[in-house]
């Protein structure tokens, strides 16, 4: 995804260039599609969620809405330190 994806540290990255303009909101499942936790309303153009947020190594899903409205549903990939 060029919305979310995990970065070179291992941290999840959300870089949404005109979040500050749009109501976008991000659901994170986990692989069984049950869902982990929602950010109701980014605020930020580029956020790193610590890969701690995610409990394990795996895995996860998200959907991300503009405005009410589907905008992307894809996977990213949490790995753990070595």
């Amino acid at each position: 995804s060029v919305y979310i994806f995990t970065g070179d540290d291992g941290n999840a990255v959300i870089k949404i260039p005109d979040a500050l303009s749009k109501k976008y909101s991000i659901k994170f499942m986990k692989e069984d599609g049950s869902m982990l936790f929602m950010v109701p309303q980014v605020k930020e153009t580029y956020l790193t969620l610590d890969k701690v947020n995610f409990l394990k190594s795996g895995w996860y899903y998200f959907e991300l809405t503009e405005d009410g409205k589907l905008k992307e549903k894809n996977k990213f990939l949490i790995t753990r330190d070595n």
